[in-house]
């Protein structure tokens, strides 16, 4: 009763048809729908990029200590990333309203194309998305809390991280062999070395649920 109150509130305050929670963990999706009428958004990032971002200790230094999150071994990340994706798709299996999966590199890749997807699954009306060369045009939006660079809106440059140089040979391997047991439509090896599109302001970290609220 409490989070359906809020979320009516939120929706009454910013005015919005729509409430998007990119809450990462399976139990927020069950809990968020039990307080609305709820629509899930499976976002699923290469095992290997969250592999390098995850071990990279250098990554947040300029945040303090205590908030640093830990660095992880490659094989630890790939068994996390495994169990989180399983209980996703688990707790997306339990709601009532529709679901989707995707993969954060192919919405980086085609960001317009996988809104749409998006918007189709919940009825909604298309919107005219803008995209000039590797940058893409954010809508404005009203965000309640979180980490700040979501709150960017405009022309936003997006690239896709480049995850094989920042691993060893033993990390790749070790990654490969742990997401034998459930890949989530990603393959068994790296991708390549490339310059590609990237998300700052995209909302798509490693394993990520996004909740409907009409």
């Amino acid at each position: 009763a409490i989070l359906r109150t809020l979320h009516q509130e939120i929706l009454t305050r910013s005015g919005a048809a729509t409430l998007v929670d990119t809450s990462k963990k399976a139990v927020d999706l069950l809990l968020v729908s039990r307080a609305s009428s709820t629509a899930a958004v499976h976002m699923v990032r290469s095992p290997y990029g969250v592999a390098a971002s995850e071990s990279d200790s250098a990554k947040h230094l300029n945040v303090p200590p205590v908030d640093r999150p830990p660095s992880k071994k490659a094989a630890r990340s790939a068994l996390e990333w495994v169990a989180a994706n399983q209980l996703a798709r688990l707790a997306s299996r339990r709601i009532s309203g529709p679901t989707l999966q995707m993969t954060y590199e192919s919405l980086v890749n085609h960001p317009a194309r996988e809104l749409d997807r998006i918007a189709i699954m919940l009825d909604a009306e298309p919107y005219p998305w803008e995209l000039r060369g590797r940058e893409f045009n954010m809508p404005a939006l009203h965000l309640v809390n979180g980490n700040p660079c979501r709150a960017r809106s405009g022309w936003q440059e997006l690239h896709l991280p480049d995850s094989r140089g920042a691993l060893s040979a033993v990390d790749i391997w070790s990654v490969r062999s742990v997401v034998a047991f459930g890949n989530f439509g990603h393959y068994q090896s790296p991708p390549a070395r490339r310059v590609e599109l990237t998300a700052h302001s995209l909302p798509a970290p490693s394993h990520e649920l996004g909740a409907h609220t009409p």
